[in-house]
């Protein structure tokens, strides 16, 4: 997958389908792999982030990425009373980090048991010696600090996987926690 703030053509085969996404963001998506009927079947199913960095044109600036994932119940009315979450991602060409952008009175208890298990970021030019799981380090028992990855050098891309990130734990408002940290 070519990365470039430039237009470009792209060719895209009879049985696939293209996407074109903004320099810059970061889309969370459910990761499922199965045929689901509707959204709401695969509401428990674990989150992928896929990063889609902005390369400045000076070398001196490293890509950056945003983006947003709001969480409520996709039922009710209760994000009315404050069950709902909504977090923002920021990708530093280096470190994942995220931000709880509502109020600590907004209280969504599912978004602590919500899992991101997979990480893609996209527009790496060189491979990663190491990709830290950085949730992993904040308390013992939770998990690896070496995160599994892989790097597919011809569409530069680290695809980082067998995470267990919870959307929202011990998340406060304003303050930011790091996630991944990638080592070059």
């Amino acid at each position: 997958m070519p990365v470039s703030d430039l237009p470009q053509i792209i060719h895209v085969a009879d049985e696939e389908q293209g996407t074109f996404v903004k320099g810059g963001s970061i889309l969370p998506a459910l990761n499922f792999n199965d045929h689901r009927t509707s959204l709401l079947d695969a509401i428990h199913d674990p989150i992928r982030l896929e990063v889609y960095p902005r390369h400045k044109s000076t070398s001196k600036d490293h890509p950056h990425a945003v983006g947003t994932l709001y969480l409520d119940d996709g039922e009710s009315h209760n994000h009315l009373n404050h069950e709902r979450t909504q977090v923002h991602f920021m990708w530093n060409g280096e470190d994942l980090s995220v931000t709880k952008s509502l109020h600590d009175k907004n209280l969504y208890i599912h978004a602590a048991t919500k899992l991101i298990d997979e990480v893609l970021i996209f527009g790496v030019k060189k491979e990663p010696k190491d990709v830290l799981n950085k949730f992993a380090m904040r308390a013992k028992g939770q998990g690896k600090v070496h995160a599994e990855f892989v790097y597919i050098e011809s569409a530069q891309e680290v695809h980082v996987y067998n995470l267990s990130i919870p959307v929202d734990e011990d998340l406060f408002y304003g303050k930011e926690q790091d996630l991944l940290r990638v080592l070059f």
